[in-house]
């Protein structure tokens, strides 16, 4: 991997929660990069903060270190990488089936663990991250984090309301696609940059 000079997203996290077109265009980084690995059929599966590289005006995902094929994943081909029943990655941005340690996991986690980052990036703290680790884990499976519309008044109905979709606990009920988180970003871009009528 090539050095990237910069600053990590966590350390830019210390003062709290970012402005507005900032969010954007880190999430919009971050789900390129992952419309690209999904595309080649490669899972992070640790999206946070601390793996994401601020160097300029771009957000570089970093530590594919526990980055899984999907092939893999599904045990095609022999694949072994996770065992069933072993949880993988950060308490704080884990998804519900990867808490439980579902072995057929798939692309959905990463867009998962993109929308605590999103949540994060809006209200200076991951949806659970006032607990421990291991009510964080409890909290993914089975609570509804608080709104970031009622948390963050300035932020976009429609971006609230991807963050949501995001999180959803049921992968199917989630974002489809990163390419899909995209094209929702461009809409809000779109309608926040419409001039308004008088």
């Amino acid at each position: 991997m090539p050095f990237v000079e910069g600053e990590s997203l966590r350390h830019r996290l210390a003062g709290g929660g970012l402005p507005i077109a900032d969010v954007m265009a880190i999430v919009r980084d971050v789900a390129k990069a992952l419309a690209y690995a999904h595309a080649r059929g490669i899972v992070h599966r640790d999206i946070k903060p601390d793996n994401v590289l601020l160097s300029g005006s771009t957000a570089v995902v970093t530590d594919f270190g526990i980055a899984k094929a999907l092939s893999a994943s599904r045990g095609e081909a022999g694949g072994t990488l996770t065992s069933i029943g072993t949880s993988i990655g950060t308490p704080a941005y884990m998804a519900p089936e990867q808490v439980a340690g579902d072995p057929n996991i798939d692309h959905r986690v990463d867009l998962y663990a993109l929308g605590c980052v999103a949540y994060e990036l809006l209200t200076g703290k991951s949806p659970f991250g006032d607990r421990t680790p291991q009510k964080m884990l409890a909290a993914h499976l089975s609570e509804t984090p608080a709104s970031v519309a009622g948390v963050r008044a300035d932020c976009p109905p429609a971006l609230a309301a991807l963050v949501k979709q995001l999180l959803e606990k049921d992968p199917a009920d989630r974002t489809s696609s990163a390419t899909e988180v995209l094209r929702t970003l461009d809409a809000v871009t779109g309608s926040s940059s419409s001039p308004s009528m008088s």
